[in-house]
């Protein structure tokens, strides 16, 4: 592409950008109709209780985010442990066969 055509493709952009801005000129802002906050203020509900957590369940729940914590890094431990022995396992094997010569 050159640069004229470049130019001549944002224009068309710009123009069209430039047309529908210009839509929006004559048109009228949304007016609601009477009460409708007294409507939505209805609606909502009056009982303002806020709902507390009691501290047993807090305790509950802490020690169970514990206990899955503790519960995953063993799992992590022995897969990690796993894998070091397979390795290990394996450059024996590679050891052994090279000490064998034909």
């Amino acid at each position: 592409m050159s640069k004229g055509s470049n130019f001549k493709v944002m224009g068309k952009k710009e123009q069209w950008v430039d047309e529908v801005l210009r839509s929006f000129d004559n048109a009228k802002r949304a007016i609601p109709k009477d009460g409708l906050f007294n409507e939505i203020i209805a609606k909502i509900p009056n009982n303002k209780e806020s709902k507390i957590i009691p501290l047993v369940h807090l305790t509950w729940i802490a020690a169970a985010s514990i206990i899955i914590v503790i519960v995953n890094v063993y799992a992590l431990k022995l897969q990690n442990d796993n894998i070091k022995n397979v390795l290990e396992s394996r450059n024996n094997e590679i050891y052994l066969l090279s000490d064998y010569t034909f």
